[in-house]
């Protein structure tokens, strides 16, 4: 289970540039998932369901499902 927190919150520090949006996070998540070598993967979220569902959109090869829920 990979758990990457949202930049700025949990166990990340607040990113040193500015930019850093849904799109942005959702296409290093993307990255971060095929540098662990993960092919085919399922994200999950709670608090970060916008990008949960960003990623779904953005890397439909390898996000085989997505599902997100909103508190």
């Amino acid at each position: 289970m990979i758990c990457p927190s949202l930049p700025g919150f949990g166990f990340s520090e607040k990113p040193a540039a500015t930019g850093w949006g849904v799109d942005r996070i959702a296409a290093a998540w993307a990255v971060l998932m095929d540098r662990l070598g993960y092919s085919r993967y399922a994200a999950q979220a709670r608090l970060g369901l916008g990008v949960t569902t960003a990623l779904g959109a953005q890397d439909p090869a390898h996000c085989a499902a997505f599902t997100s829920r909103s508190p």
